[in-house]
């Protein structure tokens, strides 16, 4: 198994820590009880990233006024249009 995972209730959650050009992909393999493979779906993909894909950042905020810095945050999402399981 690539990764890290947690069971909590009824969900499996899987982490790979890093994905990038040099790390892609990963497997998961288990085994459970039971013929019923429809009660594994929906399944919920999520990912999370420091950057943007870009490397587009926000490096300042100023008032449109007076010009003056204004303190900001910034939150990054990447998000996925299509995802397989194969």
């Amino acid at each position: 198994m690539d990764g890290e995972y947690q069971l909590t209730g009824r969900s499996l959650d899987w982490r790979i820590p890093i994905a990038d050009k040099d790390n892609r992909s990963g497997t998961l393999e288990f085994q459970v009880r039971g013929d019923d493979a429809a009660v594994f779906f929906p399944v919920r993909i999520q990912f999370n990233s420091l950057q943007s894909f870009c490397g587009l950042s926000v490096r300042e905020v100023n008032h449109v006024d007076s010009q003056t810095t204004l303190p900001f945050t910034q939150d990054i999402q990447l998000t996925t249009e299509n995802f397989s399981i194969i």
